[in-house]
């Protein structure tokens, strides 16, 4: 072997040698590079996280992985938060409609007229007032010549004569009879008095009647009639 082939493998050696280590410094470049840029994005998103108080300086120094599990349960927490925020404002006005303490007197208009709430206090129905129909009195019809009709209350038991005495008291007119073995006999109403030529003639329901009126049972509905007649 003479020199020449000796230096040209020598050469050839060093080309390789130092070939290979510009392999290996570029791949180490390259991935410091590919680090530092990754660092740099990592540093960046910290700071934005940390900006919107997602993250805390704890958090961040657990690594870019850990970064982004706690930035998307922060974001979940976050997301659930509104509707925690929505239905808590929901049940405050809930809570403050119960009543509490005793109840309240509040004036109305300047009338100083009061109202009273009270709890579970219903106000009542607006409307017309039912009115109870009175209940009817039962009556009868007196006709007096020279006095005018009267409608005295007939009541259990009366008689022809019994109505006319209370319809005398009610109208200020008086009523006198007297006793016989038949019956009472009608001498006076009002001022007219029974005499030699003139009495009170007694009809009952349009016909003139063949019994006293202390004996003629009266009820609601008939109809009592005294003329002033002539012999």
């Amino acid at each position: 072997m003479n020199k020449n082939s000796i230096y040209r493998q020598l050469f050839f050696f060093v080309i390789g040698i130092a070939a290979v280590s510009l392999i290996v410094g570029a791949v180490g470049y390259a991935r410091g590079k590919n680090n530092e840029q990754l660092a740099t994005r990592v540093r960046e998103l910290e700071g934005q996280l940390n900006a919107k108080g997602i993250i805390t300086e704890t958090a961040a120094s657990t690594g870019p992985a850990e970064e982004l599990r706690t930035e998307n349960t922060e974001l979940r927490k976050e997301k659930k938060q509104p509707e925690k925020n929505v239905a808590q404002a929901a049940e405050k006005p809930a809570e403050q409609s119960k009543p509490t303490g005793p109840a309240q007197v509040i004036a109305i208009g300047g009338s100083g007229q009061e109202a009273t709430t009270q709890p579970n206090w219903v106000p009542p129905a607006t409307g017309a007032t039912p009115t109870s129909t009175p209940t009817p009195i039962p009556t009868v019809t007196i006709k007096i010549q020279h006095l005018g009709t009267f409608t005295p209350e007939v009541q259990a038991g009366d008689t022809a004569l019994s109505v006319l005495r209370r319809a005398g008291v009610q109208n200020g007119f008086p009523v006198r009879t007297t006793q016989y073995w038949f019956g009472e006999f009608v001498d006076c109403i009002g001022d007219l008095c029974f005499d030699d030529h003139h009495y009170w003639a007694f009809y009952f329901n349009g016909q003139y009647s063949n019994v006293g009126a202390s004996a003629q049972s009266i009820v609601v509905g008939d109809t009592s009639e005294w003329k002033w007649e002539s012999f």
